[in-house]
Protein backbone atom coordinates (compact mmCIF):
# COMPACT_ATOMS: atom_id res chain seq x y z
CA UNK A 1 0.00 0.00 0.00
CA UNK A 2 1.32 3.50 -0.88
CA UNK A 3 0.18 6.88 0.50
CA UNK A 4 0.14 10.32 -1.15
CA UNK A 5 -0.01 13.63 0.69
CA UNK A 6 0.59 17.31 -0.08
CA UNK A 7 2.97 19.63 1.77
CA UNK A 8 3.10 23.43 1.43
CA UNK A 9 6.03 25.84 1.89
CA UNK A 10 5.12 26.36 5.55
CA UNK A 11 5.38 22.66 6.26
CA UNK A 12 1.64 22.03 6.62
CA UNK A 13 0.73 18.52 5.54
CA UNK A 14 -2.58 17.42 4.10
CA UNK A 15 -4.39 14.23 4.90
CA UNK A 16 -3.21 11.03 3.29
CA UNK A 17 -4.70 9.59 0.12
CA UNK A 18 -4.04 5.93 -0.45
CA UNK A 19 -2.95 4.58 -3.81
CA UNK A 20 -2.59 1.00 -4.86
CA UNK A 21 -0.06 0.12 -7.53
CA UNK A 22 -0.35 -3.10 -9.48
CA UNK A 23 1.70 -4.28 -12.42
CA UNK A 24 -0.34 -6.30 -14.89
CA UNK A 25 1.64 -9.12 -16.44
CA UNK A 26 1.38 -9.77 -20.17
CA UNK A 27 0.31 -13.38 -20.39
CA UNK A 28 -1.23 -13.36 -23.88
CA UNK A 29 0.70 -14.75 -26.83
CA UNK A 30 0.30 -12.89 -30.15
CA UNK A 31 -2.40 -14.68 -32.08
CA UNK A 32 -1.15 -14.25 -35.65
CA UNK A 33 2.16 -13.88 -37.42
CA UNK A 34 3.13 -11.01 -39.72
CA UNK A 35 2.28 -11.04 -43.42
CA UNK A 36 5.50 -10.47 -45.36
CA UNK A 37 5.99 -8.59 -48.64
CA UNK A 38 9.24 -8.51 -50.62
CA UNK A 39 9.88 -4.91 -51.69
CA UNK A 40 13.29 -5.17 -53.39
CA UNK A 41 15.77 -7.85 -54.42
CA UNK A 42 19.47 -7.28 -55.09
CA UNK A 43 22.44 -9.53 -55.67
CA UNK A 44 23.35 -9.67 -51.98
CA UNK A 45 20.31 -8.29 -50.16
CA UNK A 46 16.52 -8.53 -49.93
CA UNK A 47 14.24 -5.78 -48.60
CA UNK A 48 11.09 -6.84 -46.72
CA UNK A 49 8.09 -5.21 -45.11
CA UNK A 50 5.31 -6.82 -43.06
CA UNK A 51 2.04 -6.25 -41.28
CA UNK A 52 1.98 -6.20 -37.47
CA UNK A 53 1.38 -9.42 -35.62
CA UNK A 54 -1.99 -9.32 -33.81
CA UNK A 55 -1.63 -8.98 -30.04
CA UNK A 56 -3.24 -7.19 -27.09
CA UNK A 57 0.07 -5.34 -26.65
CA UNK A 58 0.75 -2.83 -29.45
CA UNK A 59 4.50 -2.72 -28.79
CA UNK A 60 6.15 -5.65 -30.55
CA UNK A 61 9.66 -6.24 -31.83
CA UNK A 62 10.36 -8.31 -34.93
CA UNK A 63 13.07 -10.66 -36.11
CA UNK A 64 13.79 -12.02 -39.59
CA UNK A 65 15.00 -15.59 -40.01
CA UNK A 66 16.82 -16.90 -43.07
CA UNK A 67 16.51 -20.61 -43.81
CA UNK A 68 15.25 -21.15 -40.27
CA UNK A 69 18.03 -19.28 -38.44
CA UNK A 70 17.62 -15.81 -36.86
CA UNK A 71 19.34 -13.26 -39.10
CA UNK A 72 18.44 -9.81 -37.76
CA UNK A 73 18.30 -8.28 -34.31
CA UNK A 74 14.94 -7.56 -32.71
CA UNK A 75 13.53 -4.24 -33.92
CA UNK A 76 10.18 -2.43 -33.64
CA UNK A 77 10.35 -1.56 -37.35
CA UNK A 78 7.91 -3.15 -39.81
CA UNK A 79 10.60 -3.49 -42.46
CA UNK A 80 14.18 -4.69 -42.79
CA UNK A 81 16.93 -5.19 -45.33
CA UNK A 82 18.43 -8.66 -45.09
CA UNK A 83 22.14 -8.29 -45.92
CA UNK A 84 25.20 -10.46 -46.52
CA UNK A 85 23.43 -12.85 -48.88
CA UNK A 86 25.05 -14.66 -51.83
CA UNK A 87 24.17 -13.86 -55.45
CA UNK A 88 21.93 -16.19 -57.43
CA UNK A 89 20.90 -18.09 -54.31
CA UNK A 90 17.42 -19.03 -53.09
CA UNK A 91 16.53 -18.21 -49.49
CA UNK A 92 13.52 -18.98 -47.30
CA UNK A 93 12.59 -15.93 -45.21
CA UNK A 94 10.23 -15.73 -42.24
CA UNK A 95 9.36 -13.04 -39.70
CA UNK A 96 7.91 -13.29 -36.20
CA UNK A 97 7.14 -10.78 -33.47
CA UNK A 98 7.77 -10.71 -29.72
CA UNK A 99 5.65 -8.74 -27.27
CA UNK A 100 6.70 -7.07 -24.01
CA UNK A 101 5.93 -10.26 -22.09
CA UNK A 102 8.52 -12.09 -24.21
CA UNK A 103 5.83 -14.10 -25.97
CA UNK A 104 6.59 -14.91 -29.63
CA UNK A 105 4.01 -14.73 -32.37
CA UNK A 106 3.65 -17.51 -34.92
CA UNK A 107 6.07 -17.28 -37.82
CA UNK A 108 4.88 -15.62 -40.98
CA UNK A 109 4.27 -17.82 -43.98
CA UNK A 110 7.69 -18.43 -45.54
CA UNK A 111 8.70 -16.33 -48.54
CA UNK A 112 11.07 -17.86 -51.08
CA UNK A 113 13.41 -15.35 -52.73
CA UNK A 114 16.26 -15.83 -55.24
CA UNK A 115 18.89 -13.11 -55.24
CA UNK A 116 19.98 -11.57 -58.52
CA UNK A 117 23.32 -12.13 -60.27
CA UNK A 118 25.91 -9.38 -59.80
CA UNK A 119 25.63 -6.53 -62.29
CA UNK A 120 27.81 -7.67 -65.24
CA UNK A 121 28.37 -4.05 -66.28
CA UNK A 122 29.66 -2.91 -62.91
CA UNK A 123 33.46 -3.03 -62.86
CA UNK A 124 34.19 0.19 -60.99
CA UNK A 125 34.52 0.28 -57.19
CA UNK A 126 32.89 2.98 -55.08
CA UNK A 127 34.91 6.05 -54.26
CA UNK A 128 37.27 5.73 -51.33
CA UNK A 129 35.56 6.85 -48.09
CA UNK A 130 36.53 10.49 -47.52
CA UNK A 131 37.30 12.50 -44.38
CA UNK A 132 38.22 9.46 -42.30
CA UNK A 133 38.85 10.69 -38.77
CA UNK A 134 39.67 9.06 -35.46
CA UNK A 135 40.04 10.58 -32.03
CA UNK A 136 40.37 9.36 -28.47
CA UNK A 137 38.37 10.62 -25.53
CA UNK A 138 41.48 11.73 -23.61
CA UNK A 139 40.53 10.10 -20.30
CA UNK A 140 43.42 7.67 -20.14
CA UNK A 141 41.63 4.92 -22.06
CA UNK A 142 42.18 3.87 -25.67
CA UNK A 143 38.50 4.25 -26.60
CA UNK A 144 38.44 5.76 -30.08
CA UNK A 145 35.63 7.12 -32.22
CA UNK A 146 35.92 6.71 -35.99
CA UNK A 147 33.79 8.33 -38.71
CA UNK A 148 33.96 9.02 -42.46
CA UNK A 149 32.02 10.52 -45.35
CA UNK A 150 30.01 7.99 -47.36
CA UNK A 151 31.25 6.83 -50.75
CA UNK A 152 29.38 7.07 -54.04
CA UNK A 153 29.06 4.45 -56.77
CA UNK A 154 28.18 4.48 -60.46
CA UNK A 155 25.38 1.92 -60.04
CA UNK A 156 24.53 1.36 -56.36
CA UNK A 157 22.67 3.68 -54.03
CA UNK A 158 24.69 4.81 -51.02
CA UNK A 159 22.41 2.78 -48.75
CA UNK A 160 23.70 -0.44 -50.37
CA UNK A 161 27.42 0.32 -50.15
CA UNK A 162 29.22 -1.87 -47.62
CA UNK A 163 31.99 -0.52 -45.38
CA UNK A 164 34.60 -2.76 -43.77
CA UNK A 165 36.33 -1.08 -40.83
CA UNK A 166 39.75 -2.42 -39.76
CA UNK A 167 41.98 -1.66 -36.79
CA UNK A 168 45.59 -2.76 -37.23
CA UNK A 169 44.51 -5.18 -39.95
CA UNK A 170 41.74 -6.82 -37.92
CA UNK A 171 38.12 -6.40 -39.06
CA UNK A 172 36.11 -4.54 -36.41
CA UNK A 173 32.72 -3.87 -37.97
CA UNK A 174 30.72 -4.09 -41.20
CA UNK A 175 28.29 -1.25 -41.94
CA UNK A 176 25.94 -0.53 -44.82
CA UNK A 177 25.12 2.93 -46.09
CA UNK A 178 26.64 4.72 -43.13
CA UNK A 179 29.67 6.71 -42.07
CA UNK A 180 28.30 7.10 -38.56
CA UNK A 181 30.75 7.20 -35.68
CA UNK A 182 31.93 3.76 -34.60
CA UNK A 183 33.70 3.10 -31.33
CA UNK A 184 36.75 0.86 -31.08
CA UNK A 185 39.38 0.21 -28.39
CA UNK A 186 42.83 0.80 -29.85
CA UNK A 187 46.19 -0.26 -28.46
CA UNK A 188 48.78 1.84 -26.70
CA UNK A 189 51.23 3.11 -29.28
CA UNK A 190 50.60 3.50 -33.00
CA UNK A 191 47.28 2.32 -34.48
CA UNK A 192 46.30 2.15 -38.14
CA UNK A 193 42.62 2.44 -39.05
CA UNK A 194 41.38 1.52 -42.54
CA UNK A 195 37.94 1.67 -44.12
CA UNK A 196 37.04 0.23 -47.53
CA UNK A 197 33.83 0.56 -49.54
CA UNK A 198 32.38 -2.34 -51.56
CA UNK A 199 29.46 -2.27 -54.00
CA UNK A 200 26.92 -5.05 -54.62
CA UNK A 201 28.99 -6.36 -57.55
CA UNK A 202 31.91 -6.98 -55.18
CA UNK A 203 34.16 -4.13 -56.34
CA UNK A 204 36.17 -2.73 -53.42
CA UNK A 205 37.67 0.74 -53.16
CA UNK A 206 41.19 1.60 -52.11
CA UNK A 207 41.27 1.94 -48.33
CA UNK A 208 40.97 5.21 -46.50
CA UNK A 209 43.66 5.24 -43.82
CA UNK A 210 44.37 7.23 -40.66
CA UNK A 211 46.93 6.70 -37.90
CA UNK A 212 46.32 7.49 -34.22
CA UNK A 213 48.76 7.30 -31.30
CA UNK A 214 48.12 6.56 -27.62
Amino acid sequence: MAFIYAKNAGGDVSGQASATTRTVLDTTTPSTGPVVTVTEIGSNYVALSWTPAQDDCPFLSYQVSVNGSPHTSLSPNLSAIVRLLSPETTYRLTVRGRDEGNHWSPFSDPVSVTTLPPNPNDHTPPTTPANLSAYGFGDGSTETQVSWTQSTDDFDAQSNIRYDFYLNGVLQEVLFGSGRPSTVYAEFGENTIEVTATDTAGNTSAPATVTIFF
